[in-house]
């Protein structure tokens, strides 16, 4: 049963193991004896907690780098690992540093972003009242179940004109304004063609 299991899936099935009942099933042991032994195990165990911690306390270092304006070469001189290779400590710098940055532009407003959204939330409003009254006219009059539909839509069409994500304070206002003004219109657009009850 624990034979496909990767060594942090085993480690997960030992420790919700230990803590539920205080001992290891017969078939979870046979396998951690398989992988060199419960002493192996335990030390394997320690090693990827020190692991864990270390990458918490590095990234915690370079988020307070990348908030500054230095390279990224720089916080490589800079940050230091007892515990992680160079190689490793170096792979972890690259990727921090760079969901950071890109977490940094997505947050930030400028003049243009106002526009995009502006022009994506007329844009969302739109197609989005006009595939909801087309969903509302051809598959049910009851709108309700098209509203999660709706918001996606509305979010693919600020996100592909103004290149943010929901994040972005003023494109997550655009998505709620632009679904809000879709639902308004889809229903006024799907009344108008509806026939009275």
């Amino acid at each position: 049963m624990y034979s496909k299991y990767t060594t942090d899936e085993l480690i997960e099935a030992y420790n919700s193991m230990l803590d539920y009942s205080g001992q290891l099933s017969p078939e979870l042991s046979q396998e951690i004896e398989l992988r060199g032994g419960i002493k192996s195990f335990e030390n394997l165990i320690i090693r990827k907690k020190i692991v864990d911690e270390e990458i918490k306390r590095l990234s915690t270092e370079i988020f307070s780098f990348a908030n500054t304006d230095v390279d990224i070469e720089f916080i490589k001189g800079k940050i230091k690992s007892e515990v992680l290779s160079k190689q490793e400590v170096n792979n972890l710098i690259e990727s921090k540093f760079y969901s950071f940055k890109k977490y940094k532009v997505d947050q930030y407003i400028s003049k243009d972003v106002y526009i995009q959204s502006l022009i994506a939330t007329l844009a969302a409003s739109v197609i989005g009242g006009m595939v909801l009254a087309l969903l509302v006219f051809f598959i049910t009059p009851v709108f309700l179940y098209f509203i999660i539909p709706i918001y996606l839509i509305d979010y693919l069409i600020i996100h592909l004109i103004t290149k943010k994500t929901r994040r972005n304070i003023i494109v997550f206002i655009s998505i709620l304004v632009s679904t809000i003004i879709s639902i308004i219109l889809g229903v006024y657009l799907a009344g108008m063609f509806l026939p009275a009850a």
